[in-house]
């Protein structure tokens, strides 16, 4: 696989210590080095709603990994995780995380999904988790890389950021090869079109690299979907490119009953 899938991997583990859970505690736990994204996000919707004071809404869309199957609770999941680390940030805004994961989809099903939801409601950001079960079902990857672009083509309109999630890492790959080329087509189409991408296969890869105990460590019992901590590194590593955008500097006004700008 060519390495430009990677190349934007510039490691950020001192980033997370500002804003690990109180989950990172354990001993023999995977650490959490992630890349970071594949380009910086504005994020000025959320700068915006956070200077205003007004409620920050981000859709997090996906399969299995977005539900949290795997997770031992619902509020374990990557984006319950990811809203109380973000909650923490700013304690004084109002924060939501919408988990509109589906076990077992694949690319087409969760465009179907991604469509409606952005008719509704503005969200300040989209998070899509995509390509697992395409790549593990060897769907058409023409037709991928379609979907692919469809997405980000929706997301452009509506007017929202976006962020990708790329496939995960596991034991049981039966064609590396094959399952590299939809990690390779995920890179590929969001840098064609300058959208962001996490890169969870890289993360676990060098969770892997370290030594399969720590990849391992990241995983549930089937040895396919994340555990309570590999989705706690999900969500540490997607917090804190959006720390980073919003910036530090950022003031939050507490809301008040009745204020108009709160809506």
């Amino acid at each position: 696989m060519s390495g430009s899938i990677f190349r934007v991997a510039a490691f950020a583990a001192g980033l997370f210590a500002a804003i690990a859970s109180p989950l990172a505690a354990s001993a023999a736990e995977t650490p959490c080095q992630a890349p970071g994204l594949s380009r910086a996000l504005h994020a000025d919707a959320i700068t915006r709603r956070l200077k205003q004071s007004r409620p920050v809404s981000i859709l997090a869309i996906g399969s299995s990994s977005t539900e949290g199957v795997g997770a031992s609770a619902k509020d374990r999941s990557y984006p319950a995780t990811l809203e109380h680390l973000l909650q923490r940030t700013w304690p004084t805004a109002r924060i939501r995380v919408d988990n509109a994961g589906v076990g077992g989809e694949t690319a087409g099903a969760t465009l179907q999904r991604l469509k409606q939801a952005l008719a509704g409601p503005a969200y300040s950001l989209v998070i899509w988790q995509v390509g697992t079960n395409d790549a593990v079902k060897g769907d058409d990857e023409a037709a991928f890389r379609s979907m692919l672009e469809s997405g980000i083509a929706m997301a452009r309109e509506a007017k929202v950021e976006l962020v990708i999630v790329d496939q995960q890492l596991f034991p049981g790959i039966k064609d590396m090869p094959r399952y590299e080329r939809y990690v390779a087509a995920v890179s590929d189409v969001a840098g064609r079109n300058d959208v962001a991408v996490f890169s969870r296969f890289q993360m676990m890869r060098t969770w892997a690299a370290d030594g399969r105990e720590h990849l391992e460590a990241a995983l549930s019992a089937d040895a396919f979907h994340m555990n309570d901590r590999g989705y706690e590194c999900l969500a540490q590593g997607l917090a804190a490119p959006i720390r980073q955008a919003v910036g530090p500097g950022v003031p939050v006004p507490v809301a008040t009953v009745g204020d108009p700008s709160s809506i």
